[in-house]
């Protein structure tokens, strides 16, 4: 007797070849592209470092500069704090910040009060940078600047006053591309970007800005 209905075969199980690609790669594709991709990470990481370094220190050498011009515009265009007030500030903060004839609190760089006629001399051209400056300090990308304003001779020849801006708990790889870019690489004691290299590697930058001597 036939039977009533014709069954089809049934399909005998299929294992896997152990080659069966995944996803479109094999094993070992995946395991030379991560090879290379090291590889090449290994080649490029260094002068990716050395760029954003170089970039950083840019930005604060354009920074510093606008920071020095306005305390002492010595770039001719006479533009800077003291050429317009007629005094040095005492701080950073008061190129952007009201001077007042409070001596205790509001010296200039000499540690005098500042007087009337010179307040309205302030109020009359100030900012003197485009920027706001806080009294806890000033971002250079570098460090934080100091507020407080150093009136002191250039080392080492030691024959011309400056107004000098510290940038402390900077990094010496910092500081000397900002030497480099900034004052032709005259280096750590030398020029008017110097730096001290104390144990631990942590270094204060000194900005020495070339003022006329007025105390």
């Amino acid at each position: 007797m036939s039977p009533l209905f014709d069954l089809p075969p049934v399909p005998s199980a299929r294992v896997p070849s152990p080659r069966v690609r995944l996803g479109g790669f094999s094993l070992v594709e995946v395991v030379v592209s991560l090879a290379i991709l090291l590889i090449l990470a290994s080649v490029v990481a260094p002068s990716l470092v050395a760029y954003l370094d170089r970039t950083r220190a840019e930005g604060a050498v354009a920074r510093i500069t606008l920071l020095a011009n306005g305390v002492y515009d010595n770039t001719g265009a006479k533009l800077g704090f003291f050429q317009k007030v007629g005094a040095h500030p005492g701080r950073l903060s008061q190129l952007t910040n009201l001077i007042t004839t409070v001596k205790a609190t509001h010296p200039d760089l000499c540690g005098n009060a500042f007087s009337n006629g010179e307040v309205t001399k302030w109020e009359t051209d100030a900012p003197f940078v485009n920027f706001y400056i806080d009294p806890t300090g000033v971002q250079t990308g570098v460090g934080i600047a100091d507020d407080d304003l150093t009136r002191t001779k250039i080392p080492p020849a030691l024959t011309t006053w400056s107004s000098r801006i510290d940038i402390p708990n900077a990094d010496e790889v910092d500081a000397i591309e900002i030497d480099a870019i900034g004052d032709t690489g005259n280096g750590r004691t030398a020029g008017f970007i110097q730096w001290t290299v104390p144990a631990g590697g942590i270094v204060t930058i000194s900005v020495y800005v070339p003022i006329n001597n007025l105390c």
